[in-house]
């Protein structure tokens, strides 16, 4: 109503003085904007104007749909609340306190995707889904994985805790509430992980996710790659103008500690760090890590499938795969994760890949450098560390000559010698006929 509406009212009322006394009596005894809310009942009030559905809008007033009643009758005004003693009224009742889903406010494509989260919390939003309500009918042609997946990330970081956005691998995204991920995946998808639900590859243990997150045990991070690559003479990683970086399938997640004081310790600045996992407990730790860091600026995690990579072309100068070929299991998934390797990476670039090798060609009878091995393509080998968990191995020529099929001009071979040391007996293992895992390390430029 507008002030002259009101003083028809009050004089067509005969009633103002009355009013207008209780009015100035109840001010006077409230100490703030809230308890005025409070002790005019007019918050209790609005509540029941709304209905129960709606309720996430008036906590969320950025998500309300012009189609909802709080827009048509005026609640919610241009994404903010009509009043703003009533929305921090709002905020120390019950429904403040369940339907809170951030602290801070969405940007406008924040707010259609979460919108649409919400409206089928605990179901799956299939990413399609995400790109219509993003880009609409047209989305096929503006459609972008790395934008979609960088606004999930986003959205992830502002969601307030008790709230997470799960990935379904191949399919999209669902909206929890109160559970980790991991634990989301179990309770909705009602069934416990299992090597099903990341088709193609070999799925991690918790025994070894504790052993790999266990400062306390012998195992192989970044932290060794580094120190490595530091007496690497043939044209070391210093001449590259790198400004982003993308570190393919960690489980550790101190490799986040160890990536931010290598990009200190190098003087780099301006440098972007991508983790991308398709592993949802792999992704929480990283991301958990980088919180506690305060790197969360120049540092991210996101979803992503390096065999089937929806990264941008040519948009990285550096590319870290520490181990991780050895979670395929053929020689397809292999070619496919290298391509992509090479496919995002800039002319000029460098990838960093370990590979945990044959051990079985690893005698006198196939050379010293396993130049008499055969390329092992359709035959990998398998090795079982302390953590227990069975894994594919290739040969030295099979990497090789995968690295030079894939495009790549410079093949440099480096920790050879610790490679084999680390093969020969320094870490317990528990299979036969050979003691391994040997690895090397390879720097590859395009």
């Amino acid at each position: 109503m507008s002030e002259e509406q009101v003083r028809m009212v009050l004089t067509v009322s005969g009633r103002a003085r009355e009013w207008i006394k209780k009015c100035s009596d109840m001010v006077a005894q409230c100490h703030s904007d809230t308890e005025l809310v409070e002790e005019s009942g007019m918050g209790r009030e609005v509540l029941k104007s709304v209905p129960q559905i709606e309720w996430v809008y008036l906590v969320n007033p950025s998500l309300a749909p012009k189609e909802s009643k709080i827009v048509a009758e005026h609640v919610v005004v241009g994404g903010q609340i009509f009043s703003s003693a009533f929305f921090a009224w709002l905020g120390k009742q019950e429904i403040g306190e369940i339907y809170r889903l951030s602290e801070v406010d969405f940007t406008p494509d924040e707010a259609k995707v979460m919108k649409r989260l919400w409206e089928k919390q605990e179901g799956i939003v299939e990413r399609e889904e995400v790109a219509t309500v993003l880009w609409n009918e047209e989305w096929s042609n503006k459609y972008s994985d790395w934008a979609l997946d960088a606004l999930i990330s986003r959205l992830r970081k502002k969601l307030n805790g008790k709230w997470q956005i799960v990935t379904i691998k191949g399919r999209g995204y669902m909206l929890v509430r109160g559970v980790k991920p991991t634990m989301a995946l179990k309770r909705i998808l009602g069934k416990e992980r299992s090597p099903v639900e990341i088709p193609g590859s070999i799925y991690p243990s918790n025994e070894y996710l504790e052993y790999m997150n266990d400062e306390k045990r012998v195992r192989k991070v970044y932290t060794d790659l580094f120190k490595s690559l530091d007496h690497l003479t043939n044209q070391p990683l210093n001449h590259l103008p790198i400004q982003n970086i993308l570190c393919v399938n960690s489980y550790s997640y101190d490799n986040v500690d160890a990536i931010v004081k290598w990009v200190g310790e190098q003087k780099l600045s301006g440098v972007q760090v991508t983790f991308t996992h398709y592993d949802p407990s792999a992704i929480e730790l990283h991301q958990t890590r980088i919180g506690e860091l305060g790197v969360s600026d120049w540092v991210t995690c996101l979803y992503d499938d390096m065999r089937e990579s929806k990264v941008i072309n040519e948009s990285m100068d550096l590319v870290i795969n520490d181990f991780r070929l050895n979670f395929n299991q053929n020689d397809a998934q292999n070619r496919a994760m290298t391509k992509h390797t090479y496919r995002v990476l800039r002319p000029g670039g460098v990838a960093l890949i370990s590979t945990v090798v044959d051990g079985k060609y690893e005698n006198v009878r196939y050379g010293i450098d396993q130049e008499k091995a055969p390329i092992n393509a359709k035959s990998p080998g398998t090795f079982q560390a302390d953590e227990h968990l069975v894994r594919r191995c290739w040969s030295v020529p099979y990497y090789r000559d995968l690295w030079k099929k894939t495009g790549f001009s410079e093949i440099v071979e480096f920790d050879v010698e610790e490679g084999k040391r680390w093969g020969a007996g320094s870490v317990t293992l528990t299979t036969d006929p050979w003691s391994g895992p040997y690895y090397r390390r390879w720097r590859l430029g395009k």
